[in-house]
């Protein structure tokens, strides 16, 4: 990177969210290695109304710099109004991809599918409770097939039990870490990227 420089030079500061580009006068300070030069692009503007500069923004690939987009012209209520809409939207999407996956099936040790929502979950339990009250050894347990399972032994459909819950328990922790994830995004870019399937 370029860590001089003088007034009649175009300088990019590089920071952990971006680069972007300084204005035409300005001198980056001696050994600053967060600045790069580079040319043959327009000059920013200073906008007052977002105290930011309005004009192409940067990414660094190589020590290199490309265009990636450019900035708005848009007031900082306006930008934080988009964001505060994105994440809404976002968490939405998030609570439908939830209640898609909770609607959904786990395969057991046992071998067969099983639903695990909360209704799913609350059958089997009572199946479980009756059967024991009752004096009973087995139970029988309707798969996500509509198969009927029968003969299964208490401890084993305990064990069934215990998966559907922890299938059941892994999405809502994950529903609740990508919403997490979402109201910690700083920008409408890195609220777009979070999905079902984003790593948490």
């Amino acid at each position: 990177m370029v860590t001089g420089g003088d007034g009649m030079k175009k300088w990019a500061k590089v920071t952990d969210k971006g680069v972007f580009l300084q204005r035409a006068d300005f001198i980056p300070p001696e050994g600053a290695v967060e600045y790069m030069e580079y040319e043959d692009t327009p000059e920013p503007e200073w906008n007052k109304a977002t105290q930011k500069l309005d004009g192409p923004v940067f990414a660094v690939v190589d020590e290199v710099l490309t265009k990636a987009y450019s900035v708005t012209d848009k007031t900082q209520e306006e930008l934080d109004a988009e964001l505060v809409g994105a994440k809404s939207l976002q968490r939405q999407k998030i609570s439908k991809a939830h209640l898609a996956t909770i609607g959904g099936s786990v395969t057991v040790s046992l071998g067969f599918p099983m639903q695990f929502d909360l209704r799913d979950i609350t059958m089997v339990r009572y199946a479980i409770e009756f059967a024991s009250a009752a004096s009973q050894e087995t139970v029988y347990l309707t798969d996500a097939g509509n198969v009927n399972h029968s003969d299964v032994p208490l401890a084993n459909a305990e064990i069934v039990l215990m998966e559907m819950g922890n299938a059941y328990a892994q999405a809502h922790a994950r529903k609740q870490a990508l919403r997490k994830k979402i109201d910690e995004a700083e920008t409408v870019e890195a609220v777009k990227a979070i999905n079902w399937g984003t790593e948490v």
